[in-house]
């Protein structure tokens, strides 16, 4: 997957907030893992652990900020579900 859109991304959620910043979160990470899946069906799994895990030891306090939960339903949503 290009890093390119993966940085995409994440500018897009990190410029998100206000009211219904859950949901185009969910957008955003849903159209990640739609990309994902059409073009690079191999790397869905990499794509879905870098949303969940922690991006640094638990001291540094560094996070994706993307749960489980959110994840989940982007997945989901990607797939049709």
């Amino acid at each position: 997957m290009p890093f390119q859109l993966l940085t995409n991304a994440l500018q897009l959620i990190e410029d998100t907030s206000g009211k219904d910043s859950r949901t185009v979160v969910v957008e955003v990470i849903c159209n990640c893992f739609r990309s994902c899946i059409t073009n690079f069906p191999d790397e869905l799994p990499d794509l879905y652990y870098f949303f969940i895990v922690k991006l640094a030891p638990e001291f540094a306090a560094m996070e994706t900020g993307v749960g489980h939960e959110v994840s989940v339903k982007a997945i989901a949503k990607a797939c049709g579900k």
